[in-house]
């Protein structure tokens, strides 16, 4: 029943309000000379076959994608270690600092995930 599901033109609206907010976010973020991550398109390219980063690459697939933790909502600790690399970037554009240049970044092999490496 329509009442338990988003109907096709509900999932429609939501994504292009979605898109507007973000615009004005990522706008108001450049007005005031902030550092802007773009965390929809983000979350949209796990969505849509992953994210590289070193020897991994993340997804938005529950449990075996590694940046979702099981509630399928939060962030694994590799998922954050992808968001925090984001975060450092987009700092390093901003503000010139030297994040990804000096070798920085965090390793996401190094935060763990939901399921044993062994079952990869």
């Amino acid at each position: 029943a329509d009442k338990w599901v988003l109907l096709p033109s509900e999932q429609a609206e939501i994504t292009v309000a979605t898109e507007a907010f973000n615009q004005i976010i990522a706008a108001t973020a450049s007005q005031a000379g902030l550092a802007f991550v773009d965390a929809y398109t983000l979350l949209n390219q796990l969505a849509n076959g992953g994210i590289t980063s070193g020897d991994f690459t993340l997804t938005s697939s529950l449990v075996t994608g590694s940046a979702f933790s099981l509630d399928g909502v939060h962030p694994t600790a590799r998922g954050y270690a992808l968001i925090a690399n984001e975060f450092m970037k987009a700092i390093d554009v901003t503000y010139g600092s030297n994040f990804e240049a000096s070798g920085n970044l965090l390793n996401v092999g190094d935060y763990p995930t939901n399921f044993s490496p062994i079952l990869q």
